[in-house]
């Protein structure tokens, strides 16, 4: 056998979207408890020397509970099923690489815990995983919002003419959740302008040099905010409290 039966696979990137559009499904009822799975894979078969590149999405996306979400054990758990239901890798390889997907996913996304009345109000999660498969690694495969929504839409059997958003107050269509390490960390104290500062725009606490929970964040809007109170706005909405600044 050729080096293209040795696989190997890395994850390139993982993006969180809320999708808000509602789904009008007259084959099955859709629950909106659930989410959405879907994997985009970057290939590398090598054939006597001579390199082959596929590129590829899922031709559907999976679906999952939103409760699977909320514990490390359950997130490792519910990638495992869904890469070994693809059908796309090796079942020696698929540990590592569910391990890779959930790391990611716990460490930059913080999911809420949804019940069927509130879930109904909420625009959907979406997972997309891009993963590097067999030899070589390579840079982001570029794939636009509109395949991923061709494909999100086929999963479910959805028509939508024209597009509903689920939530009013949140823009519509799919728009890519901010991992929570993508705000950068200031030092107003360090710089001479604790004075400056003031509290925090959503828990009213002045900004503090001694406890060790006011991690400060700064949004690309250049609001300042404890780290665990716009985690936590984060996790419920994708605009800044202060100015409706799309944050993604």
């Amino acid at each position: 056998m050729g080096a293209s039966v040795i696989e190997e696979t890395k994850v390139t990137k993982i993006r969180v979207f809320k999708w808000n559009e509602k789904l009008r499904n007259n084959r099955h009822l859709v629950f909106m408890d659930q989410g959405l799975f879907l994997l985009i894979t970057k290939s590398y078969f090598n054939n006597g020397g001579t390199v082959q590149i596929k590129k590829g999405l899922s031709e559907k996306a999976s679906f999952f509970e939103l409760a699977s979400l909320l514990s490390p054990d359950a997130i490792k758990s519910t990638v495992t099923r869904m890469l070994s239901s693809s059908a796309q890798f090796r079942p020696n390889t698929i540990p590592a690489l569910a391990l890779q997907i959930s790391d990611q996913l716990t460490t930059s996304f913080r999911f809420q815990r949804h019940t069927r009345s509130t879930a109904s109000n909420s625009p959907i999660t979406v997972v997309v995983a891009e993963i590097s498969r067999t030899l070589t690694v390579q840079n982001d495969m570029d794939v636009d919002f509109t395949s991923i929504v061709s494909i999100l839409r086929n999963s479910v059997a959805v028509q939508i003419l024209p597009p509903k958003p689920i939530a009013v107050d949140q823009p519509i269509g799919l728009v890519q959740v901010l991992p929570e390490n993508a705000l950068p960390i200031v030092h107003p104290f360090a710089d001479g302008l604790g004075d400056m500062v003031g509290a925090c725009p959503i828990c009213l606490r002045d900004f503090s040099l001694s406890a060790s929970d006011d991690v400060i964040l700064k949004t690309p809007c250049s609001h300042l905010f404890h780290g665990k109170c716009i985690r936590r706005w984060l996790s419920r909405s994708l605009s800044c409290p202060m100015c409706r600044f799309l944050l993604t």
